[in-house]
C-alpha cells in the first residue's frame, strides 16, 4: 500500500460528508479545510510508513487570522508553525486534562489492509460529529483562545503545547480580548521563556511591543 493511495481512498470516502460542512479537500497537502471570514479550520492527515505498515495521525487545527497576522508580522524564523489551537485528534478526544497536559508519545491509527481504510471511512462521520465539529464550533473564537491558553499560563495546554508559540498566541489573544490580567501574563510568559533561544525571546518581546 502507498500513502498517496491510502489518503486518496480515505478522502474519496469522506469528501461527500465533509463537503456538506464546507470542508474542501486539498490532496496535495492531504488535508480538508474550511474557511470563513478570519477563521480557518483544518483536518490534516499525517502519514508515515514503516515496512509494510502505514501509520496515520489526524491533526485538528484552528487558525484565527486576527491573531496569526499579528504573530507573522514580527517573526523572521523560517518554517515556524502557525496555528492558534490544535492537537492530535486522539489527544483532543480523550481530553485527560485541558490545563495540565502531560505530552505522551504520539498515538497513531495503524493501516495494514484495505479493511483498515474502510474502518476509518466508516467511523469518520461519528468522530467528526462527536469530537471534531464541537471542537471547531466551541473554540474558534478569540475569547476561547484567551481562556484556554491564559487561564493557567505556566501549565502545559492540550490546545497549544509548544513554546514559544503558545506564549505568543496566548498574549495576542489576551490583548485582543482585553484580558484584565494582560500585564501579569506578560511577566509570567517572560519567566516561562527564560531558557528559550534568544531569537524566540525576541519574538515575544516584539509582539508585546506592537500590541
Amino acid at each position: 500500500m502507498k500513502i498517496k493511495d491510502v489518503f486518496n481512498s480515505i478522502a474519496d470516502g469522506i469528501s461527500p460528508f465533509l463537503i456538506e460542512h464546507n470542508f474542501i479537500c486539498n490532496k496535495n497537502k492531504q488535508e480538508f479545510k474550511s474557511s470563513d471570514d478570519n477563521i480557518i479550520q483544518i483536518i490534516r492527515f499525517l502519514f508515515h510508513k514503516k515496512g509494510n505498515e502505514i501509520y496515520l495521525k489526524l491533526e485538528i487545527i484552528i487558525k484565527l487570522l486576527d491573531i496569526e497576522h499579528i504573530y507573522q508580522s514580527v517573526t523572521n524564523i523560517e518554517g515556524r508553525p502557525y496555528l492558534t489551537l490544535g492537537n492530535d485528534f486522539l489527544v483532543l478526544r480523550n481530553k485527560e486534562d485541558d490545563f495540565d497536559y502531560k505530552k505522551k508519545p504520539t498515538t497513531y491509527w495503524l493501516i495494514e489492509t484495505n479493511k483498515d481504510v474502510e474502518n476509518i471511512i466508516i467511523n469518520f462521520e461519528y468522530n467528526f460529529n462527536e469530537t471534531i465539529l464541537p471542537y471547531f464550533y466551541e473554540n474558534s473564537k478569540i475569547e476561547r483562545v484567551d481562556y484556554l491558553l491564559n487561564s493557567y499560563p505556566l501549565r502545559m495546554s492540550i490546545h497549544n503545547y509548544l513554546y514559544p508559540l503558545r506564549a505568543n498566541i496566548g498574549i495576542i489573544a489576551a490583548k485582543l480580548n482585553n484580558n484584565p490580567n494582560y500585564e501579569k501574563l506578560i511577566k509570567e510568559y517572560i519567566k516561562e521563556l527564560k531558557d528559550a533561544e534568544e531569537n524566540y525571546k525576541n519574538e515575544f518581546l516584539k509582539i508585546i511591543e506592537i500590541l
